[in-house]
């Protein structure tokens, strides 16, 4: 399996999924999701690292220790879309 396609296959399960979670949690819980996938993410890789965990068991390819990046994206998302009113203004103004 090569990169392009584990890739495809996790964003695949991330739009799969992400609705789904956005839907059913409120605000407040989701930020607190999308933050504890920031942290994990790089601790299981770390772990797995530091226990010796083969590369031959695929444990590059595990949708865990890839959500960071697409976590950090929807971080961002409630980041701009939470932003005060107020700020949003000042800075279409500003442009």
């Amino acid at each position: 399996m090569d990169g392009h396609n584990v890739s495809l296959a996790i964003e695949e399960q991330f739009y799969l999924v992400l609705p789904t979670i956005v839907r059913v949690v409120n605000r407040r819980t989701l930020g607190y999701l999308v933050s504890a996938i920031i942290i994990a993410s790089p601790i299981f890789r770390v772990l797995l690292v530091i226990h010796k965990t083969p590369p031959a068991i695929g444990w590059e390819f595990l949708s865990l220790s890839r959500l960071d990046g697409l976590a950090m994206g929807v971080g961002a998302a409630i980041l701009v879309r939470n932003r005060p009113l107020g700020m949003a203004q000042e800075q279409e103004q500003g442009s």
